[in-house]
């Protein structure tokens, strides 16, 4: 039995799908929020790749991969902690975030493909709703963890401080530019 389970172990480890994620942080006996928070960082690296291959929307995607960026670089370290058993009792936050940076990946997926003219013009405003919306609820998340007090050490606490602080910039500089576009006519 502990063959088979360390032979997949080893099959899930070459794969960097999410969900392989999950599986090791759950098979090396792991707490369910140290694997979502795994599978988090895991997805945020993977969308952060895509960003160099983006062909729409470049603008709103680099902004959107800044605040992948903070969400890895917060949660990095308590993904790397040495005691797995860091007790979190924000299992449905962990959940929300995760779907937000699930639909970061979709959207900045979405941008790798070539534009179509005539999509182009339709899609524009749905996606930029859909860039501040993922924005705003990583935002949120990422504000809800970090009124955790007593959850996370303070490092732990400060990085996830940190990488608020760069989404709410990001959120402000992408309210800006809104009303700067309406300003001039252009949505």
């Amino acid at each position: 039995f502990w063959q088979t389970v360390a032979r997949l172990q080893s099959l899930l480890a070459s794969e960097s799908s999410p969900s392989a994620c999950v599986f090791l942080a759950l098979a090396s006996n792991r707490t369910v929020e140290m694997a979502e928070i795994n599978a988090i960082v895991c997805i945020a690296i993977d969308a952060i790749e895509l960003g160099g291959n983006c062909r729409q929307n470049t603008h709103k995607s680099n902004r959107l991969i800044k605040c992948l960026q903070a969400v890895k670089a917060s949660l990095e370290p308590i993904d790397s902690a040495e005691h797995d058993r860091i007790q979190v009792s924000q299992e449905n936050t962990l959940r929300l975030l995760k779907y937000a940076v699930e639909r970061a990946h979709a959207l900045l997926e979405k941008q790798t493909k070539p534009p179509n003219p005539v999509l182009e013009c339709l899609l524009c405003t749905c996606f930029e709703d859909q860039f501040n919306q993922i924005q705003i609820q990583i935002q949120a998340n990422l504000q809800t963890l970090n009124l955790s007090d007593g959850v996370f050490s303070e490092v732990q606490m400060q990085k996830i401080k940190d990488g608020l602080n760069v989404v709410k910039w990001l959120n402000r500089e992408a309210s800006i530019d809104n009303i700067r576009r309406r300003g001039r006519g252009g949505g």
